[in-house]
């Protein structure tokens, strides 16, 4: 019997998204400043994958976070309360 394809988590989905478009970004950043300048050079233009890759980071980063913190309250309302512990 073949396995099922399991899920893919949102947040992969949005980070390869903002990996992607950072990649086709370059290009025309690269062209639009070379434009504007009227010759090469290499400036911030070329930050934009780094910067991409960074953001997806986070991204990923930030929802996993997420995710615990929400199992973590939902696992204390299962146990009776906060029994005098508050989240501050």
């Amino acid at each position: 019997m073949p396995q099922p394809i399991k899920r893919v988590k949102v947040r992969y989905v949005i980070a390869l998204f903002i990996i992607l478009l950072s990649i086709f970004a370059t290009p025309l950043s690269i062209e639009c400043a070379y434009r504007q300048r009227g010759y090469e050079a290499i400036g911030g233009e070329y930050l934009f994958i780094p910067f991409g890759i960074i953001l997806a980071m986070s991204v990923i980063s930030m929802a996993a976070d997420i995710e615990k913190a929400k199992n973590a309250i939902k696992k204390q309302a299962e146990h009776g309360g906060d029994h005098g512990q508050r989240l501050e």
